[in-house]
């Protein structure tokens, strides 16, 4: 009996040390897990990120300063749009790629384009009220306000309006009033502090502030004959162009809004609106569609026409033989003279087939098959921005020139070679 219970002892001393064993195993592989996670995260770089208000931009590098950013966005911008966030720079852990300055300036340009929309701006008797999404919007809060202010006063009291006016123009997103607000604002016009809503008012402070805002006064009448000149808005007209890549969109017009002349009739009775009656009209300016070109072509392709790598310096050297190093020797491109540093875009849309040192008399260079048949050469760089592999588009920048391999001095070779044998590239080039 007693080596029975011995033997009993024994197993059960065993399995807990098989258990103590085990979940000393486990806790030694989660700490070696959390540990080699701790390691790898400690690994990702501390980058700077640039925003725009909340919008996230993307990383950053240290050309691409608010400053710089905002002065040359507001030229990319025009007229239409302004900066109404601020820019910021955060510092985060990411391994994201440093957007190019172009690439940034860019992004920051369609993120400010994304906080305006064309939208009806309200004028009443010549003076601007305000904007709304849709003329739906503003014709809702005017009904809304006439009714509640008929309701209010009764026969004595009728708002009228001698002149509606509504013009589309590129709004703030903002700045954009609801239908409720607009109707709110209405009353503030008029001064009549029992019809207004519970909204935000600090808004529509700041929209009456400074502004000439029409005073609204109650009339009544039977009946009343006026001109009215009303907007015609104008359409946009969207034509697919194969010529320009997905990413771009041109406006070829801005548009117009066109003008008509309207004879009015309206009756009222009891001092309420009963009818109103178009007794004539005529169109005095007519409206201008807005046109943009959108293209189609994916990125990468080639466009089928070509521009020089560079607007900049002069030919120094043209396709053919010439008399160099001592010796006469056939120049298979175009030498064009330019300081060091000087921006080389591609020629045409293209997959980079070869980016790097040549190892050669042309340094460091950029070859791109443009899939048509033609290969175009940027030689002596001093710096490329694109690996082999990559596709780019028409205008796309490639690098920098330089004094690489086998020069006399600074400048780019622009070669083109058409199914393998060079060509001179100045039949393919507009003229400079």
């Amino acid at each position: 009996f007693l080596s029975l219970r011995r033997l009993a002892d024994d197993h059960a001393a065993a399995a807990i040390l098989a258990v103590l064993s085990a979940v000393i195993l486990i806790a030694g592989t989660v700490c070696g897990f959390l540990a080699a996670q701790k390691a790898k995260d400690e690994k990702i770089p501390v980058r700077s990120v640039l925003y725009y208000g909340e919008t996230r931009i993307g990383v950053i590098g240290e050309n691409c300063t608010p400053g710089t950013l905002a002065a040359d966005s507001a030229g990319l911008l025009g007229n239409e749009y302004t900066m109404s966030e601020e820019l910021s720079v955060r510092s985060e852990n990411t391994r994201e790629d440093t957007l190019t300055y172009e690439k940034c300036l860019s992004d920051l340009a369609n993120a400010v384009r994304a906080c305006y929309v064309y939208a009806p701006e309200i004028s009443i008797d010549g003076k601007i009220i305000g904007s709304t999404a849709t003329l739906e919007d503003a014709d809702r809060a005017l009904d809304a306000f006439l009714a509640a202010y008929s309701e209010a006063y009764g026969d004595g009291g009728l708002a009228h309006f001698e002149k509606v006016d509504t013009a589309y123009r590129m709004t703030n997103k903002e700045d954009l009033l609801t239908s409720e607000e607009f109707e709110a604002l209405l009353a503030l016009c008029a001064e009549r502090e029992d019809l207004l809503l519970k909204v935000d008012y600090e808004k529509l402070d700041e929209y009456l502030d400074g502004r000439d805002a029409p005073v609204i006064k109650p009339v009544t009448v039977e009946e009343i004959c006026e001109m009215r000149i009303a907007d015609i808005p104008y359409e946009t007209v969207v034509i697919e162009d194969d010529t320009l890549y997905s990413s771009q969109r041109i406006v070829e017009s801005a548009g117009r809004t066109g003008v008509k002349e309207l004879r009015m009739l309206y009756t009222y009775e009891n001092g309420r609106l009963v009818s109103e009656k178009i007794l004539w009209e005529t169109v005095t300016v007519e409206p201008e569609n807005m046109v943009i070109r959108q293209g189609t072509l994916p990125d990468g392709s080639a466009t089928g026409s070509f521009i020089w790598t560079t607007n900049e310096g002069r030919i120094s050297s043209k396709f053919g033989y010439r008399h160099i190093f001592g010796s006469l020797d056939f120049h298979s491109g175009i030498d064009v003279v330019v300081p060091t540093g000087t921006k080389l875009y591609a020629g045409d849309g293209g997959k980079v087939i070869d980016a790097g040192k040549s190892g050669n008399s042309f340094g460091t260079y950029v070859k791109i098959d443009h899939g048509n048949g033609f290969v175009t050469i940027y030689a002596h760089m001093s710096k490329v921005t694109v690996k082999t592999g990559d596709l780019v588009n028409k205008g796309d920048l490639i690098g920098y020139s330089g004094a690489t391999g086998r020069v006399t001095g600074p400048h780019v070779h622009y070669e083109f070679r058409l199914n393998g044998e060079p060509v001179n590239p100045k039949k393919y080039l507009p003229e400079r």
